[in-house]
């Protein structure tokens, strides 16, 4: 739950703090440049504790758990101390939640009714998908991990620090911005696809997840729209093999 102000003032008395995404400030490049370097070397150095065998039965897990743990204390060090009137629940209505679901859902509909027009099979990667969760065990923790631990590291880093940068409550162009830039890094690193339909679905997600993140000021809906595409995505590729 987001802190009352009062709180909120008096633990944000250092004097480098400043009005978060109100104007453009070199320390918001330096917080998203920090947060890129945790999600990158929180991931390399939990790997490197486990032997091959267990990295792939438990990948998700592995190479998100810390990195989410990571940002979330990042996020609650920008919170408290850095950057003022950060949210994380924000301001969520019915309304708002129900029109991004649909969007959500609609980008998915869409991108998998445009793969199957241009006669593209599933995607080589989704496909083998489950080729290394021999246990079912293995499978459960695989599934719980990959709707949970994936969209708190994706939207921390890309909802918040990045689309941070741009002072996106200063005006409606900065806002387009905002929500443009991290889609089109959120779309370019995920690398492992094959079909540009593909792409273009995870460019429609990124787009909503951004609008949601500045319609609401807060990070817990676009978290759960993640979450919501990864059961999407899960679903329609089983309906689709």
């Amino acid at each position: 739950m987001d802190d009352a102000p009062n709180a909120g003032a008096s633990r944000r008395s250092l004097p480098f703090s400043y009005a978060f995404a109100k104007r453009w400030h070199l320390a918001s490049f330096a917080i998203a440049i920090v947060a890129w370097v945790v999600y990158e070397y929180a991931s390399d150095i939990a790997k490197g504790f486990f032997d091959i065998y267990t990295l792939i039965a438990y990948y998700i897990p592995i190479a998100y758990g810390p990195a989410a743990i990571a940002l979330s204390v990042l996020f609650w060090i920008d919170k408290t101390y850095l950057r003022q009137d950060i949210e994380f629940v924000g301001q969520i209505n019915k309304t708002l939640v129900v029109c991004c679901l649909f969007a959500v859902l609609a980008v998915y509909l869409s991108g998998h009714g445009l793969a199957w027009m241009m006669g593209y099979p599933r995607e080589p990667f989704m496909q083998d998908l489950y080729q290394y969760q021999s246990a079912t065990t293995q499978l459960v923790v695989f599934l719980v991990s990959l709707l949970v631990l994936p969209p708190i590291v994706e939207e921390m880093l890309y909802r918040h620090f990045f689309l941070s940068v741009i002072p996106f409550k200063r005006n409606v162009w900065l806002a387009v911005l905002a929500v443009v830039v991290p889609a089109v890094a959120f779309t370019l690193v995920h690398r492992q696809y094959e079909y540009w339909t593909t792409y273009a679905t995870l460019f429609g997600f990124a787009v909503v997840s951004g609008v949601a993140r500045v319609m609401s000021r807060g990070m817990l809906l676009s978290i759960l729209l993640h979450g919501f595409a990864i059961g999407v995505a899960l679903l329609l590729n089983e309906i689709v093999a």
